[in-house]
């Protein structure tokens, strides 16, 4: 089943890149929960709001994939990388590097 884990969340993300948060929230589960920058968020809607804040907060904001890592026990790791530039001064802050743990169920 791993490979079929892998191969969703990457199906999520590319999604995510091309249609955005709401799209990518459709592969949640409707009591997700997570630990992220900023706190501990439960439910979609606290979910795509936290993501939307990052895209409201930068011009120009992109996410890249590098890996995706089958973690066994249901679990893929996401390498990425997030940049942009500060919306309203222009500021380009260096990128972010992430991994990112999803377990699935």
């Amino acid at each position: 089943m791993s490979e079929e884990n892998v191969k969703l969340v990457e199906a999520a993300y590319d999604v995510f890149a091309t249609s955005g948060p709401e799209a990518f929230s459709d592969y949640w589960a409707d009591d997700i929960e997570w630990e992220a920058i900023g706190g501990r968020f439960r439910g979609r809607d606290a979910g795509r709001a936290y993501m939307q804040e990052w895209f409201n907060y930068f011009d120009d904001f992109t996410f890249e994939t590098f890996e995706f890592i089958d973690a066994g026990n249901d679990r893929v790791v996401v390498w990425e990388r997030i940049s942009g530039r500060a919306r309203g001064g222009g500021i380009e802050p260096p990128p972010a590097y992430f991994a990112v743990a999803i377990e699935l169920r």
